[in-house]
């Protein structure tokens, strides 16, 4: 699984073959660990040793420079004994805070997590949007493939973030298509409308279902709103995590 994810993200990224060996046992320590997220240290890799693959001159020297922050998620893989069936789902973007004082003493470097930071069980608990579905996904014979469209994550303070290049986005479109191929999903399952329109432009060959959600978290609660209007019709419904997750996971049942 680590050699093919590493495969895939070389469409993406000027990298060695090694590269990802350390930051995956540091997280695979980590989500045997309760208590890692005491004292965490985001972990790094040096910024000219996972080089992005794009001619655009401006990019790179931003992506190089320590004046803006620089974040990559490695994909993740959770897996139950016994499951059959494989879920494959995609967010946005690697998102950092800028602010968090763990990130900011180690700007100089790309900065690694896992989508949603799945690695630690205090995240998980915390971000229960994310991790209660995933986990009745688990639960319910999937076994869960979280990841990017956009593989990087380039911000500088106070100023939005930084628009990926289209021959970036080309390669990013590459390194998708050899996830899916990797995964062989049954199901596509893609968070908040940014995230759904940009896979329905990559046009990606697939066969299997797929199902866009609104984003789980509390910024798209106006979205949710309404579509549990027009889902249950005469009843009130909340924006808590448990509706979100519950309404997820039934149409990911119904539809897989």
């Amino acid at each position: 699984m680590k050699e093919g994810i590493v495969k895939a993200y070389q469409h993406s990224f000027l990298m060695s073959d090694e590269l990802f060996d350390s930051p995956y046992d540091f997280f695979k320590d980590c989500a045997d660990d309760l208590e890692a997220h005491v004292n965490y240290l985001t972990p790094y890799i040096l910024r000219e040793n996972i080089k992005p693959q794009t001619d655009d001159g401006k990019f790179n020297l931003n992506y190089l420079s320590v004046d803006y922050c620089l974040g990559v998620d490695l994909p993740i893989y959770v897996s139950k004994e016994g499951n059959t069936k494989r879920a494959f789902i995609i967010a946005e973007d690697p998102l950092r805070n800028p602010n968090d004082e763990r990130i900011k003493v180690s700007q100089e470097h790309t900065l690694l997590s896992t989508p949603f930071a799945t690695h630690l069980d205090a995240c998980r608990k915390q971000l229960k949007e994310y991790w209660d579905f995933h986990d009745a996904l688990l639960n319910n014979q999937f076994n869960v493939y979280i990841t990017d469209i956009n593989k990087i994550w380039l911000k500088r303070n106070n100023v939005n973030k930084e628009r990926i290049p289209g021959d970036l986005a080309i390669n990013f479109k590459r390194t998708l298509q050899a996830e899916i191929e990797l995964i062989n999903p049954d199901i596509i399952i893609v968070y908040g409308k940014k995230s759904a329109m940009a896979y329905d432009d990559l046009n990606i060959p697939f066969n299997g279902v797929l199902k866009a959600f609104p984003h789980p978290s509390k910024s798209a609660n106006g979205t949710w709103k309404k579509l549990f209007q027009i889902t249950y019709p005469g009843i009130e419904k909340s924006c808590t995590a448990q509706n979100k997750v519950a309404y997820m996971i039934e149409q990911t049942l119904i539809s897989a």
